[in-house]
């Protein structure tokens, strides 16, 4: 039995495949402690055939998944962890690579203080420079250990405001009943599908751990489909928050950290979706503006005085939470976008 297991979901990453494989093959890790899970989603290059390739070379470390049909990296993701023997579960995205030392020393640790998450840090990487070669003394990290022990309500309140995980999945690894015994699982068919998947993880981690080093290789890829501009798939922010919601109304959540629950709503579907209206649109819709602010008034309707709005959020963004309570005409809405794309929002 692998005590770890990495998924890797992979859509027409012909060029970059190898690059991520190689460096979760050439782990200090034993590899008699984790397995590699590559999920061919179906692909229309030669990633498949990259992926059996792995599979042949290295049968006792890897398996080769591929789907049925395209689902984008959530239903990728979903169908992997079906395959995982591993209790404790690492994501890697496919165009990303990783340190050598990063599995060994998150495993280690999430063994150790027998945490439910483990985090890293991570960096952005054009992939011009070779791993360890950009750095700078301490640039990667100091390597010290934050824990945390989520064994109260107070606490958890905390957590939820902290934003301290990230809703990211490739800069962790899990405890795997931590998401079979609590049914989370990612959005399929939706890109920002971890934004929904993740803030379901500060429901129910009662002991996490916080690694200063920054492991992981977040490759800065200028055709990802999140950084297209005018993409269909801009729209799913939206889409995947109405998700979370429902989940947090499912779970109860929104009852007993009401305030906590609201406020991070307020910050990845109000602002999060003003933002993609902003950067992701060469003419940001109104239209689309005015049923965002419908949707959220109608979910929230107190938002705008939660009262970490005044402690969390910088002067813009306590400015566009004021709009939830005001009426803009048209030309005001390009001059509140002309702001945001001004100052990167």
């Amino acid at each position: 039995m692998r005590q770890l297991s990495i998924i890797v979901p992979c859509y027409n990453v012909e060029k970059y495949i190898s690059r991520c494989a190689d460096s979760l093959i050439n782990q200090t890790l034993d590899k008699s402690r984790y397995e590699i899970i590559l999920v061919d989603d179906c692909s229309a290059d030669a990633t498949w055939e990259l992926i059996c390739g792995y599979e042949k070379k290295y049968p006792d470390l890897i398996k080769a998944v591929r789907c049925s049909e395209n689902g984008r990296q959530g239903r990728a993701r979903n169908i992997g962890l079906s395959y995982a023997e591993g209790s404790y579960i690492g994501y890697a995205d496919s165009d990303d690579w990783v340190e050598p030392d990063m599995y060994e020393n998150m495993l280690n640790e999430i063994i150790d203080y027998d945490s439910d998450i483990v985090r890293c840090g991570y960096i952005r990487d054009t992939g011009e420079s070779i791993s360890g070669d950009l750095r700078e003394p301490n640039s990667m990290g100091s390597g010290r250990i934050d824990r945390l022990n989520i064994d109260a309500g107070d606490k958890r309140k905390s957590f939820i405001i902290s934003n301290c995980i990230g809703y990211g999945c490739w800069d962790k690894v899990i405890r795997k009943t931590l998401l079979t015994d609590n049914n989370i699982s990612f959005p399929e068919r939706l890109v920002y599908e971890d934004i929904c998947w993740g803030s379901l993880l500060y429901l129910y981690a009662v002991k996490v751990s916080l690694i200063d080093k920054r492991y992981y290789h977040y490759f800065v890829n200028p055709s990802s489909t999140v950084l297209k501009k005018d993409s269909a798939y801009s729209g799913d922010m939206l889409k995947v928050n109405k998700l979370k919601y429902q989940e947090y109304l499912n779970r109860g959540a929104l009852n007993v950290f009401r305030e906590e629950t609201e406020f991070d709503l307020l910050v990845t579907c109000w602002l999060g979706v003003i933002k993609m209206l902003a950067l992701r649109y060469e003419k940001p819709s109104y239209t689309a503006y005015c049923e965002l602010k419908d949707y959220v008034n109608s979910i929230l309707p107190a938002a705008s005085s939660n009262k970490y709005v005044g402690e969390q959020l910088s002067e813009l963004q306590r400015l566009l939470v004021r709009l939830l309570d005001l009426d803009i005409d048209r030309q005001e809405f390009y001059e509140v976008m002309k702001i945001c794309r001004k100052n990167g929002l």
